[in-house]
């Protein structure tokens, strides 16, 4: 009603590339346009790995992140990190060139299971879960 369309473009999980997409009106056969869809593959998170999953309360330990990808485009990729318990030195962290982010997790004087999560800025479906046992 207010002259806009809307549709789904789906492709397979090793869709990688440019799409042309060629749209037209039914009732004005005239008008029709070329839309340039750009598909590339989103780096997954390979490891999310604690140094060491066991402190103390007072302990800390380093966290990393590897991002992997078909194109081996993992650098320079924000990873936003979040946790339930404890402090993390950084809320993000950028990949190196070899798609690896480090960042710090400390205990905080708390005890219990600290969930954190490692999360890829540019979609917020790519993300992975680490728990840290604080005793």
């Amino acid at each position: 009603n207010e002259g806009r369309a809307t549709g789904t473009f789906i492709g397979g999980e090793t869709a990688v590339g440019v799409a042309s997409l060629n749209v037209s009106m039914e009732r004005f056969p005239s008008v029709k346009e070329t839309i340039i869809v750009y598909v590339y593959d989103l780096p997954q998170i390979s490891q999310f790995a604690a140094q060491n999953p066991f402190i103390n309360p007072v302990g800390d330990t380093e966290i990393l992140v590897v991002l992997s990808d078909s194109a081996n485009q993992t650098a320079n990729k924000k990873i936003i990190f979040t946790t339930n318990k404890g402090l993390l030195l950084h809320d993000t962290v950028m990949t190196n060139e070899q798609g690896r982010a480090v960042n710090y997790f400390f205990a905080n004087n708390e005890v219990g299971s600290a969930v954190l999560r490692a999360t890829l800025e540019l979609c917020s479906g790519v993300n992975r879960e680490l728990t840290i046992t604080i005793e």
